[in-house]
């Protein structure tokens, strides 16, 4: 997916998000039932903080292209020709006369020296580069129980933090719901009945289970941005045991 791609998919995940406030509002103001309000209070401080990271995630990326919108014309800029290069040498000193010495002859070399250094200096202002170009930006830490927090400002990793978890907890689940259904058609070979509802209802709660991961995993999806940015997202998540 190129830079453009990813500004159109953010931006309808922004559009996504301000209709789902808005919803959520228009069902507030509809129902005088607190726990209701309550619950969509919750999506709708949910949903501004996916608009603010949505938000900030697009202005990060529209800042990565006009970056390498200068770089690109920067290489693209032609050198000076010999000619015009010989002429800015010649106006530096190297063919302008030098005021004449004691013995009537040309100061050329002291004045080579001397008039070439106000126009083109030995070095620029930082030499070796500019400041705190070579120095690496640290990648931040978080630990899971940073990032599970419900108002974690770090969203970018929470978000990659529940793909991995709920997709683990899907794979345990979908494996576990094979061995419950082998299970019921075994106890069902064997005449036991009891043994065979027990397994089957388990089967139907894991069912469900299935069906909520699949929803989060589905949300979560939603929420996230493919974005290669050297950014408070760009981190390492330390592990606090399994998922």
């Amino acid at each position: 997916m190129n830079d453009e791609d990813k500004v159109h998919d953010i931006s309808k995940k922004i559009e996504r998000e301000k209709a789902l406030i808005n919803a959520a509002q228009a069902m507030r103001q509809q129902t005088n039932n607190e726990q209701v309000r309550s619950k969509l209070d919750t999506q709708m401080r949910e949903g501004r903080r996916n608009l603010e990271f949505f938000e900030e995630k697009l202005r990060e990326l529209q800042m990565r292209r006009l970056g390498h919108g200068v770089d690109n014309m920067s290489l693209g800029a032609s050198p000076m020709s010999g000619s015009h290069r010989q002429s800015v040498d010649d106006f530096e000193g190297h063919g302008a006369p030098s005021p004449p010495t004691k013995d009537g002859g040309r100061g050329h070399s002291s004045h080579q020296s001397q008039g070439s250094g106000p126009l083109m200096p030995a070095s620029g202002p930082y030499p070796g580069g500019p400041p705190d170009s070579t120095v690496p930006r640290a990648r931040p830490n978080y630990t899971r129980l940073d990032l599970i927090k419900f108002d974690t400002p770090h969203l970018g990793p929470r978000i990659q933090l529940m793909l991995s978890q709920i997709q683990f907890k899907l794979n345990v689940e979908e494996q576990y719901l094979k061995g419950i259904e082998k299970m019921v058609q075994l106890y069902q070979m064997e005449g036991d009945k009891k043994s065979k509802l027990d397994a089957a209802a388990k089967r139907v709660e894991s069912k469900q289970k299935i069906v909520l991961l699949k929803q989060a995993l589905k949300r979560y999806e939603e929420l996230h941005i493919d974005i290669d940015v050297d950014g408070p997202d760009a981190s390492t998540c330390q592990p606090l045991g399994n998922p």
